[in-house]
């Protein structure tokens, strides 16, 4: 019984043996290529800047996961991704990534970065705007005005003061050693404002009559203009010269003060 008990032991160990040996085999031969497999999307043909992806413009590829990029697009996220606008041109058989669309890999965060009650809203310059926003940053605090046409006469329209931008481009973190990663600013044009809801209707219905502008306003200004008046092209000369008048005054140097007259002191000679 003793001899039975002790060959058991012994083929169970055995066994065990074989087993571990042929897990740690599995694990190195999985490290060696790369580990598992990670789903991950890919171009099925070229794709230019501006197009909104469609399904058949995807297709997935099976790769180790030591060669996936984290900016690469998960399978499993394809439907995100739908209809998503591409911020670069694409080649056949490309890995996708999250770079190359105008959203970030952490976009699902971004909603962290609303402050409750907020939206984030994304607005674009003009392709004539060769500057694009590229001096802003996340963070940073500006004015929006809209250029539309109000009977048939260009009028610009203050909308919004001091309105947080939350992203510029793809980028939603503020550089804080000035240094700006350019593959987040592909887009610099685009421009993601956290606004109320009202606003979001008012910005809504500006960019459908005309375009929009910002200007960039130092974050410690607190101040706000009440009742600015619409300023058609019409009245541009004339506020012109208002402005340039305001200023002049503004900068003008005091009048000199007027010279002391002093009484001239008697010298009398001492007796």
């Amino acid at each position: 019984m003793a001899v039975s008990k002790a060959v058991l032991v012994a083929a169970g160990s055995g066994a065990f043996a074989v087993l571990l040996g042929s897990l740690y085999m599995n694990r190195f031969e999985s490290d060696a290529s790369g580990g598992s497999r990670v789903a991950i999307l890919t171009t099925s043909r070229d794709i230019a800047t501006g197009t909104d992806l469609t399904s058949v413009m995807l297709a997935v590829r099976n790769v180790p996961a030591a060669y996936v990029d984290d900016r690469a697009v998960l399978a499993r996220d394809k439907e995100k991704v739908i209809g998503v606008e591409v911020v670069t041109p694409l080649k056949p058989q490309e890995t996708l990534q999250w770079t190359d669309l105008a959203v970030r890999s952490d976009a699902r965060n971004v909603s962290q970065l609303i402050a409750p009650g907020k939206r984030a809203v994304s607005i674009r310059a003009r392709s004539t705007d060769n500057a694009g926003n590229g001096l802003m940053q996340p963070g940073d605090y500006v004015d929006v005005f809209a250029i539309v046409d109000a009977q048939g006469t260009k009028t610009s329209v203050l909308l919004l003061q001091r309105v947080l931008v939350i992203a510029v481009g793809l980028d939603t973190e503020q550089s804080q050693s000035g240094k700006i990663d350019p593959k987040n600013r592909r887009d610099d044009r685009l421009l993601t404002l956290s606004l109320d809801v009202d606003e979001t209707q008012l910005l809504s219905l500006a960019t459908e009559q005309g375009h929009i502008a910002v200007a960039l306003r130092n974050p410690t200004d607190q101040r706000v203009f009440e009742n600015t008046p619409d300023l058609g092209a019409s009245a541009l000369v004339e506020a012109r010269d208002k402005v340039q008048a305001r200023k002049a005054n503004a900068y003008r140097a005091p009048p000199a003060p007027a010279a002391s007259i002093l009484s001239p002191i008697k010298l009398t000679e001492a007796r």
